[in-house]
């Protein structure tokens, strides 16, 4: 009788411990279904993102952002007032680039001094361009600062854009004239990201 019982009991334990292998193996699979499931939507949010920069990206603004890469801290502060403010004529065709075909800038002679006065109305049409240009960007690069979209995705989509060998750190003079990173915190921190990356790492080149 005692062995029955012996037998009895250590059956019941060998079926709570298969219980217990199963719930555990059952919510390995659950925790990995999870995970795979996060990390798909990561990929569609990056994906989503992604589609959603090329439907709004318009040519006329991707030559204002290199327009306005050239301009220095003061230039790039008159722009944001949307005051009048002169250039270097070199830049003259990303300026006609980037502003209205009835723009008096088009049938325009360079000045004598080399230097394109921009009038007020021009300045403000490219400073849209900008900020509507930045504040979508900034959308973007907040799902990859927090971590809900795909980072490697978005960082091999955009890394292009901060080039130090070609002077361009997105904007970075119009975002500190604009007061930086409290206004742009996710482009902040991607640009410095992508400045720090090691040599070697980066994506693929992208045509900006």
């Amino acid at each position: 009788m005692s062995s029955l019982t012996d037998w009895i009991v250590a059956g019941s334990s060998v079926t709570t411990a298969v219980g217990v292998v199963f719930v555990a193996f059952q919510a390995l699979l659950a925790r990995r279904s999870l995970k795979a499931d996060h990390e798909r939507s990561r990929r569609e949010n990056a994906i989503k993102l992604l589609m959603h920069m090329d439907v709004i990206r318009q040519r006329q603004s991707s030559i204002a952002r290199k327009f306005a890469e050239t301009l220095s801290f003061e230039q790039s502060k008159a722009l944001l007032n949307q005051e009048s403010f002169k250039v270097d004529s070199k830049h003259r065709e990303l300026l006609l680039g980037c502003i209205s075909k009835e723009s008096n800038l088009h049938n325009s002679t360079k000045d004598s001094d080399s230097q394109i006065e921009i009038p007020v109305s021009d300045s403000a049409d490219i400073r849209w361009q900008i900020v509507s240009y930045l504040n979508n960007l900034e959308s973007t690069l907040s799902a990859w600062r927090h971590n809900v979209a795909d980072r490697n995705m978005l960082e091999e989509q955009y890394q292009f854009l901060i080039s130090p060998s070609e002077g361009h750190y997105l904007l970075k003079e119009f975002r500190k004239a604009a007061g930086g990173p409290r206004h742009f915190p996710s482009i902040e921190e991607f640009v410095s990201h992508i400045e720090n990356k090691p040599r070697g790492s980066s994506g693929k080149e992208k045509v900006a």
